[in-house]
């Protein structure tokens, strides 16, 4: 993917004033850790949107939490999951509040969590107190942060409405000191459809904004426009900091205004978790799949219906509607009113992308042979396939390919002004089959071809149900009426395992689009060879983007000896056979220790190589009794501390864990209590 820095003025609009949006009441500060966030609403999550702020604890516990307002404690979850333990206060305007991450809660709150433990003899609770059983009033002390479930400590702090959506607290009367402009890093444009170019290309263009001038407002000219044809989008990579050299977070506002008006917009004040998926689509999943960042779009997916654009706004530019110039401007706001943009220029080229006359070609006999050929890889775009001609396959005349077994068109190509050659396709996603296409010199028909490509594909449409069969039929995918947003062309072809050293029972299969997201889960099932024993220790895995070996569940098996399970992304995938058990390793105390505290905290490190935990495979026990344990997934510890002061003498803490794959530890550790 090419990377071209280009001079575009960039303008910066700074101010302190307060926007409008912060015109609600003001609710007292969460905690007295800090007046610092880390995150701020609507930043990109795992597959969702973040929906609150976090705000800074310095990395440590214990600081106190707040109720912001007048209200009553409605809601208490515990897990070791998501937020940990959770506290919801409905407020007495309708609103609820919600603190993530906490270490406790306030004393009467803690004991009514504990009983309720107790009384389930388990670590997980969801409670929903009375109205009048634990009501609060602003200021009052309610819990003490903590880094409970997932992520390292902090508080997470969010508002929701009366419908239990989340709303952004930066809007709804939680204040900071925030001076400092927000920064666009870099913009992003893509050609939309295959008769669409950049700079002369079919591939994603990205540019570096750049600092003109010595002015406070950097004003400057634009050097290079950018050449564009067809339909285009822009996606942007924007950050704000309320501090110096503190954390980047989310901005608020993003505007796109071409030729002085407003083309799209997205302002992050609400949205509903119905949706919070489609961040996949808001965001641009395939640059960050790429690895190339996370950058905001600013232009609608077909099926992006998120609360965050006006609903007459598209964001897509047709730049063949224009003759001229088309300045560009891109601002970025945070809700305390500072702003920054980014100007420049798109320069609309005349010139169409060319399309091969059938007629014409059908006068010329090419060779079909492959011998001596260079075997070339597509680039798959949604709607539309890309080649490049290596440089060591120029042709005499024109380059010529066509798509053989498959409805698609011929392949309409275009040479840049470095003299690169680059054909495109449309994608048929009604065809399923091999793909054949060579690319031919038509001043040299007799040559045979100068690059090939073969690819197998399966088309697959939305709201369809569809299951395809790999080669080996030992697999099968199934799409589910909700799996996708829009039409894709399946791939797929053995892939090299990632990593060695796991006990692999088949090859490994490498599907493709990974870059374009899934709206749901595709059921992948995969027959178990022969004579195998002890099948639960069988997994479905896919190879994570961070590098490990990730299982699918839940699990299911089927009456044909097969392994079904669910997957939210395509990507690489094996079957393997977990027969290893966990490690459990003692951390406080040793084995054989000497404890003076009545009330030790007691802690193993608990390790798993492949399939995992789930917090029901976790138990511990003292002295022979069950006791209720805290299984935390990040530190990967499961800990216990006695509510009541432990006895002088010997003392057995024995810890039993169990993962995925049905493969089980015991370890036992005696310590004295002196």
């Amino acid at each position: 993917m090419p990377w071209l820095a280009i001079a575009i003025v960039l303008v910066i609009s700074y101010t302190i004033e307060a926007s409008e949006n912060q015109g609600a009441k003001r609710l007292v500060w969460p905690t007295d850790a800090s007046h610092l966030i880390t995150s701020s609403f609507a930043e990109y999550r795992d597959s969702h949107f973040h929906s609150g702020i976090d705000i800074k604890t310095w990395g440590k516990t214990g600081y106190k939490v707040f109720a912001v307002a007048d209200g009553w404690v409605s809601r208490i979850k515990v897990s070791p999951y998501g937020f940990g333990r959770a506290l919801y206060i409905t407020l007495n305007d309708g609103r609820t509040v919600v603190y993530g991450h906490l270490q406790d809660f306030a004393d009467r709150i803690s004991d009514y969590v504990w009983n309720a433990q107790k009384a389930h003899g388990q670590y997980s609770v969801e409670l929903f107190p009375g109205k009048d059983e634990f009501p609060v009033k602003a200021g009052d002390l309610v819990a003490y942060t903590g880094e409970s479930g997932i992520g390292p400590p902090h508080l997470h702090f969010e508002i929701r409405n009366a419908g239990e959506e989340p709303l952004n607290p930066l809007t709804q009367g939680i204040r900071i000191e925030d001076s400092i402009r927000p920064v666009i890093s870099e913009i992003a444009i893509a050609p939309l459809d295959d008769r669409s170019r950049v700079n002369g290309s079919p591939v994603p263009y990205f540019a570096t904004p750049t600092a003109a001038g010595q002015s406070k407002y950097g004003a400057t000219v634009l050097d290079n426009p950018i050449r564009v044809q067809g339909r285009i989008g822009f996606s942007v990579k924007a950050d704000d900091w309320a501090v110096a050299n503190g954390n980047a977070f989310n901005v608020y506002r993003i505007t796109l205004q071409i030729a002085d008006s407003t083309c799209f917009e997205t302002t992050y004040d609400q949205f509903s978790y119905a949706q919070t998926r489609k961040i996949l689509l808001e965001r641009d999943w395939r640059f960050d799949v790429q690895g190339d960042g996370k950058f905001v779009r600013l232009y609608r997916h077909p099926k992006n219906t998120l609360p965050f654009h006006p609903s007459n706004l598209k964001g897509i530019i047709n730049c063949n509607d224009y003759e001229s110039p088309i300045p560009f401007r891109i601002v970025a706001e945070d809700c305390a009113g500072n702003s920054a943009e980014v100007r420049g220029e798109l320069l609309p080229v005349a010139k169409s992308v060319d399309s091969e006359n059938e007629d014409y070609l059908n006068e010329i006999e090419f060779l079909d042979s492959q011998e001596g050929a260079i075997s070339i890889t597509p680039a798959f775009f949604d709607n539309y396939l890309s080649v490049a001609l290596p440089a060591k396959t120029t042709p005499r005349g024109r380059p010529v390919g066509w798509l053989r077994a498959s409805t698609m068109p011929m392949l309409s190509w275009q040479r840049n002004e470095r003299g690169i050659w680059y054909g495109t396709a449309p994608l048929d996603f009604d065809y399923s089959g091999q793909v054949r296409l060579p690319i031919y010199d038509d001043g040299a028909p007799d040559a045979g071809a100068l690059c090939y490509a073969t690819w197998q594909q399966w088309g697959v449409r939305p709201n369809r149900q569809r299951t395809i069969t790999f080669p080996d039929s030992q697999v099968t995918m199934t799409f589910s009426n909700n799996s996708l947003w829009q039409p894709i062309c399946v791939r797929f072809d053995s892939a090299k395992y990632p990593v060695g050293g796991f006990p692999y029972l088949t090859r490994a299969w490498k599907i493709e689009p990974r870059d374009i997201p899934l709206a749901g889960n595709v059921e992948i099932s995969w027959k178990i060879p022969p004579n195998q024993t002890a099948l639960k220790q069988i997994g479905i895995y896919r190879w994570s983007r961070r590098d490990y070996w990730k299982i699918l569940t839940p699990v299911a098996y089927s009456d044909d000896d097969a392994i079904d399970a669910p997957t939210d992304e395509l990507g690489i995938f094996a079957l393997i056979r977990d027969d290893q058990p966990p490690e459990v390793t003692p951390v406080f105390p040793k084995d054989g220790a000497v404890v003076t505290t009545s009330r030790p905290r007691l802690v193993v490190h608990i390790g798993d190589v492949l399939s995992g935990f789930d917090e029901d495979g976790l138990r511990m026990k003292l002295d022979g009794d069950p006791v209720i344990s805290e299984y935390d997934p990040d530190a990967q510890t499961v800990a216990y501390r006695p509510h009541e002061s432990l006895t002088s003498g010997e003392h057995q803490l024995t810890a039993e864990v169990r993962d995925r794959a049905g493969n089980v530890t015991t370890k036992q550790i005696v310590f004295h209590l002196r």
